[in-house]
This record gives C-alpha cells, structure tokens and sequence, in this order.
C-alpha cells in the first residue's frame, strides 16, 4: 500500500512539470499543416500555424512537410531543376515545366505564395527555363 501512495505521489508531483514543458514548446505546428511565414532576404522567418492565406503583404506560405514549425524541410530533396545544375525542368512530374506550372511542388500552394520558392529553400528554381 506504501508504494501505491509513494507512486501516486510522484505521478502527482512529475506530472505538472511535464504538461508545462510541453505547453511552453515554441513549435506549434504539425505534419503538412499550413504555416505563413515572414518573407525576408535571409528566406522565411517567424512562421506560425494558419487555416487559410490571408495574403499579407511581406509573408509566404508553405506546407510543413516535417512538422518543425519552419518553412525548410529537413527531408525534402529540394530543387533538382535544370538552372540549378539537375537535370529536371519539371519536379513535380506533372507534365508541366516549372516555369509554366503555378505550383510545381504540388504542396497545394500558387508558387507565387509558395515560401519554398524564396532563394535557398526547397523549390527555389525562380531561374527556370
């Protein structure tokens, strides 16, 4: 009976600790959930989750594909276009090329939103041919 009252203890005493450090987390975002993002120079900062496209000026939106919060993907293959020395005009193997297709990821955003299409992210091939 003692370690059924010194478990519940320490249940109760750990417990709080743990719902807090998950509720302090920074990162709010999930697997493919829609981010919008602060369209900088340097690429996309201080993303947060969103529903919809707002269309705010100065931001991008992007698909977290690894759910991290961030508009870089840790797992995405990123450009293979051919002005980007791959030899793919079109990565999302639509039939389209990329400088014909709206969104050529196919992550469900127009390229012209899409924070992956900011240089150095993971379909930046804004000098496609």
């Amino acid at each position: 009976m003692k370690s059924l009252r010194n478990l519940a203890l320490l249940l109760a005493t750990s417990l709080p600790f743990a719902l807090a450090t998950g509720c302090a987390a920074d990162n709010t975002s999930s697997t493919a959930q829609m981010i919008e993002c602060t369209a900088g120079a340097s690429g996309p900062t201080g993303c947060h989750a969103v529903t919809a496209d707002d269309n705010a000026a100065g931001s991008c939106i992007d698909r977290d594909e690894d759910g991290d919060g961030e508009a870089h993907d840790v797992d995405d293959s990123g450009d293979d276009s051919a002005a980007n020395g791959g030899t793919s005009t079109d990565d999302d193997g639509d039939g389209t090329a990329d400088s014909q297709d709206s969104d050529d990821d196919n992550d469900g955003i127009d390229d012209d939103r899409d924070c992956d299409e900011l240089p150095g992210q993971d379909d930046d091939d804004s000098t496609d041919a």
